[in-house]
């Protein structure tokens, strides 16, 4: 029983410091090569992926990095090519959704305000998928003389159910596992009806690359500066 309490006491010690010092908590972790959750700096948390996931989206994929839990669905809009615009091309517009329902950190999702976080994060992803997916591909065409005559945009909307660090390269390969996941009827412009109009043939999107996204976090220790790869949030939150 004594050695049980000299256990307990150990423990509480060591919570103690790690809400009262999270640093030196940290810190003392890294002096020995190794992270509070046991990993070596340069391992990745533990990653699930599933295709499919949304049923009411042209394509959809969760992605669990660790505690940080992600899931992004597609779906497609048609506009018509305005008058004199010189080679068109379809676009890729991205939201991001943090609230309190994945951290407290974020505010509510009824707040009206967005997190800086999702602001940023969403224009990212959107440099990066507008390179991922060939955009020139997204042009519809008239069924008499070929003629362009509208493009698809593609939506993105990722939302964050759990967050624990990390939600860059977590959106990332959601993203792009989405985007592997759509399926979209082909469209063509009708020049009697003056409408669009989509025949019975799938098709998926055009991809010109795969990207990969690595996140590290930099900490200056006694010995110099250590880099670790896949960050928790608290990590994040330490980071030099």
């Amino acid at each position: 029983r004594r050695a049980e309490m000299e256990v307990e006491s150990s423990d509480s010690r060591v919570h103690t410091v790690h809400t009262l010092f999270p640093e030196t908590y940290l810190q003392g972790f890294l002096a020995k090569d190794i992270r509070p959750d046991s990993r070596a700096f340069t391992s990745v948390r533990s990653t699930k992926c599933n295709s499919g996931v949304i049923k009411t989206c042209r394509g959809s994929a969760s992605v669990e990095l660790g505690g940080t839990c992600v899931v992004a669905g597609v779906t497609l809009a048609a506009h018509e090519i305005i008058a004199g615009v010189e080679h068109p091309e379809g676009k890729v517009e991205v939201t991001v959704e943090l609230g309190q329902a994945c951290s407290s950190r974020f505010p509510p999702a009824n707040s009206g305000r967005a997190p800086e976080e999702a602001t940023a994060l969403s224009s990212l992803l959107k440099r990066i998928l507008s390179r991922t997916v060939d955009c020139s591909a997204l042009v519809i065409r008239d069924d008499e003389g070929n003629k362009e005559r509208a493009v698809w945009s593609v939506l993105v909307n990722v939302v964050c159910l759990n967050y624990d660090g990390n939600l860059l390269d977590a959106s990332v390969l959601a993203c792009v596992r989405a985007l592997r996941d759509v399926k979209h009827l082909k469209g063509t412009f009708s020049v009697r009806e003056g409408n669009l109009v989509v025949k019975d043939v799938w098709e998926t999107l055009q991809m010109v690359e795969a990207p990969v996204s690595v996140t590290h976090a930099v900490f200056e220790t006694s010995s110099g500066q250590a880099m670790v790869v896949d960050p928790t949030a608290e990590e994040q939150d330490l980071a030099a």
